[in-house]
């Protein structure tokens, strides 16, 4: 590459790290004012016209963006891509820690509305690794008229030993690292990536046709009624401690009867007051000739019947914006809702689930083919994808109609009994709630069960045959790959890797003396 050439991408990528530097910069503030929401630590504006300022901030807060984003996000499990075992993408899901980076950025999607994840290799020796990143400190930078990025930038958290941090700048094919110690910069590494693809995507909540990246479901209504809320509950609050001691005047009686005088300071009378207040009875002594009779009464309290009200009309205009039951958000009615009224309220909420895991998976797919080619290539620098390969395989999700692994395992043996799937299929297993490990630990049990029946089978001098539910076999192609894998662990490659080679992994290595062997022995003892 020539010196010029060189020159005009390194000038390339300083313009397009400015530029996404500068589109966090812009987005920072209503990123992190969500988050803050979620977190509930959001300041509430006070009207002031009820409430001192000086009682304002007494740490009055409410939960309900928390709770409209977590119903969902509960029911948001990411399982890993379904490839029925040919590409080893279960092993990649593990190794790659997907299932806690979807999590984290489907997580911040729902709150910001967009959330990102990188795949990261900054040692060839160690696996890819995806992670989540946050708004704040990420993006990428779209080009609207082609719909689909130009390069993806990350910031890290400031290192708490040294003050460094680190920027990636992903680019198509690349991705280059910036250092920033001691207010220096520089470039510490170039990691190719294979297919010219970047090694950023995105994860998206909500579609809008004018918002690339989503919308949060911290709408601008959950946000108002929130606020009215938090500024409800610190009305009652003031309205709890004013009334909690009783309020008695005393009518015609002289100030030195409560131990005061004219020169009495502010903290006296505040003492006189509060044990004047608790003081269960008040004596007076009979008024002077002339004087007038001293009156004593006390004020009545105000209930918070008006609060709750009050609340209980915000809980159900947020429980119609968001599509939530208002059980949900605190409040508890004497007519327990029927149970057509609760499965259209969780119609609601699946289906607003699904649709994020429908906008989700284009991003996860590409994701994925990223991680199986940075697998495959071991560490190489492969520069072309097997897009073939990969085709037919899609992300999984854990159903988000059944919250429960017991509605699961209850589904999953209903379909099994009508005959829809066999009990020993993967479909029904991984509807029945089993995670990829379980799923390959079964089929593995399942094999080697197998193969002792035919063993025990072929001894005895019977036709070998299968328990319902097991897998046909063709004994042919058994016996000729159990000659294959004979062949190969002679010629001293390692027999678990040659078991995989001829399509025998699992099969059990015993470590006994062949019997072929056996019988020789005892021929020439």
């Amino acid at each position: 590459m020539s010196l010029v050439n060189s020159a005009q991408n390194l000038l390339a990528e300083k313009s397009l790290l400015e530029a996404a530097r500068a589109q966090v910069s812009r987005n920072r503030y209503r990123n992190r004012l969500k988050s803050a929401l979620y977190d509930g630590t959001a300041k509430v504006r006070n009207l002031e016209i009820a409430v001192p300022p000086s009682l304002a901030n007494i740490g009055v807060v409410s939960d309900w963006p928390k709770t409209v984003v977590d119903i969902r996000h509960e029911r948001l499990q990411f399982q890993g891509w379904a490839d029925d075992g040919r590409l080893g993408m279960d092993d990649v899901f593990t190794e790659s820690k997907a299932a806690l980076a979807v999590s984290e950025s489907t997580l911040d999607a729902m709150t910001c509305g967009v959330a990102f994840l990188s795949v990261d290799q900054l040692d060839r020796d160690e696996s890819p690794v995806m992670s989540a990143a946050h708004p704040s400190n990420a993006t990428v930078l779209w080009d609207p008229l082609r719909g689909r990025p130009v390069a993806g930038y990350r910031r890290t958290e400031t290192s708490w030993n040294e003050g460094t941090y680190w920027e990636f700048l992903y680019l198509p094919g690349e991705t280059v690292v910036y250092e920033h110690r001691w207010s220096r910069s520089r470039v510490i590494g170039r990691l190719k990536i294979p297919g010219h693809m970047i090694a950023m995507s995105r994860m998206r909540n909500r579609l809008s046709p004018n918002k690339w990246q989503g919308r949060s479901e911290i709408t601008p209504a959950v946000t108002y009624y929130t606020h009215a809320a938090v500024r409800t509950m610190l009305g009652m609050e003031i309205n709890r401690e004013y009334y909690i001691m009783p309020k008695r005047w005393a009518l015609n009686a002289d100030m030195e009867l409560f131990g005061l005088d004219e020169d009495s300071t502010a903290e006296e009378k505040k003492e006189a007051r509060m044990r004047a207040a608790a003081d269960q009875m008040l004596m007076f002594p009979p008024p002077e000739p002339g004087d007038p009779e001293v009156k004593v009464g006390e004020f009545a309290t105000a209930p918070p019947t008006p609060f709750m009200e009050q609340l209980k009309v915000y809980s159900q205009k947020l429980s119609g914006a968001t599509g939530i039951p208002a059980a949900y958000l605190g409040f508890e009615t004497a007519n327990l809702p029927s149970g057509d009224s609760l499965r259209a309220w969780q119609e609601r909420l699946v289906r607003s689930v699904e649709n994020m895991q429908e906008l989700a998976n284009p991003d996860l797919t590409n994701i994925g083919m990223l991680l199986y080619s940075m697998f495959e290539s071991g560490g190489g620098l492969s520069s072309e994808i097997d897009r073939r390969a990969f085709l037919g395989v899609d992300p999984q999700w854990r159903d988000a109609s059944s919250p429960t692994k017991a509605a699961d395992a209850d589904a999953s043996t209903k379909m099994i009994g009508a005959g829809v799937l066999p009990g020993s299929s993967r479909v029904a297993r991984e509807r029945a709630g089993l995670s990829p490990s379980e799923i390959r630990r079964l089929e593995a049990d399942e094999r080697r069960a197998s193969y002792r029946t035919m063993v025990a089978q072929a001894a005895a001098g019977q036709p070998a045959e299968i328990s319902s539910g097991a897998p046909e076999t063709d004994y042919s192609q058994v016996k000729a790959q159990a000659d294959a894998l004979g062949a190969l662990i002679r010629a001293g490659v390692d027999p678990e890797g040659a078991a995989d080679r001829v399509g025998l992994s699992g099969i059990e290595f015993t470590g006994a003396v062949p019997v072929e062997s056996r019988a020789s022995s005892l021929e020439e003892a």
